[in-house]
């Protein structure tokens, strides 16, 4: 009994933290239409759209965000798909960044619950999910030799596994490990940063309905950033005692 008071006890004062970190109280246009995870029909398509809709937005996210400096990807002239008019992806590239005049390209992976989509069996270069887009980009064509629309320079393309709190896998990274080009380190990038992205952007437009919707899509993100680092303090919680994730069972046991 003592234990279980004292996990309840930690467990309230958890609740409590991120209860006041709630953003609530206002309607929310994407609280109403999506449930806040939906990786490729909200958060890679609205990530997308503003980056099509206001260069300045693409300056602060290549400069700020993926740490890109000025000589080496170009943001004038360049092309985001998806966007406003065509929302389809390229290639099945959540979003692609590229400059066809400069032969420049940025692809941006966007991971939070979904699993890799690697293809076993598939020619070399072409199984993983991350090499297999690189490789759709530099050598403009897709896995069964089609060719494609684009074809961009090697050394100035570029990938990111964006990710709520993912690991890309070897598999998913493949040959880009070796060749320099992915290192998660540098190239995995989180919400965390696209909340301080999206920050900037409500400075940075006068338009009072964008400035709405991007503070709105913001609280969605610090939401279920919130949300993950919840999850992650309670199973930390639960990591401390060895007997508390008899208690956990227990206490969801009395609540269902």
């Amino acid at each position: 009994m003592e234990n279980m008071q004292d996990f309840l006890e930690k467990l309230s004062v958890i609740e409590q933290t991120y209860k006041e970190k709630t953003y609530a109280g206002d309607i929310n246009i994407f609280n109403i239409l999506f449930y806040g995870h939906e990786e490729v029909t909200l958060h890679s398509r609205f990530i997308s759209y503003l980056l099509s809709s206001n260069p300045v937005f693409l300056e602060v996210f290549v400069r700020d965000v993926l740490k890109i400096e000025n000589e080496k990807f170009d943001t004038k002239d360049c092309e985001v798909i998806p966007n406003e008019q065509n929302k389809s992806e390229y290639e099945e590239i959540d979003i692609l960044i590229i400059n066809d005049k400069e032969k420049q390209a940025i692809i941006i992976e966007n991971k939070i619950h979904a699993e890799p989509s690697n293809h076993d069996g598939a020619r070399t270069g072409y199984v993983g999910q991350l090499e297999r887009y690189y490789n759709i980009i530099t050598k403009g064509e897709d896995k069964n030799e089609k060719k494609c629309k684009y074809k961009c320079d090697e050394d100035k393309t570029y990938v990111y596994y964006l990710t709520l709190y993912k690991e890309p896998t070897d598999e998913t990274i493949g040959e880009l490990k070796e060749k320099g080009i992915f290192d998660s380190k540098k190239h995995k990038i989180d919400y965390y940063q696209i909340q301080k992205w999206l920050d900037l952007c409500v400075d940075k437009t006068d338009n009072p309905f964008l400035k709405t919707i991007i503070q709105q899509y913001l609280n969605l993100v610090k939401r279920i950033t919130t949300d993950n680092d919840k999850a992650l303090a309670i199973t930390n919680l639960i990591a401390e005692n060895e007997n508390y994730w008899k208690k956990a069972y227990e206490y969801r046991q009395r609540l269902y």
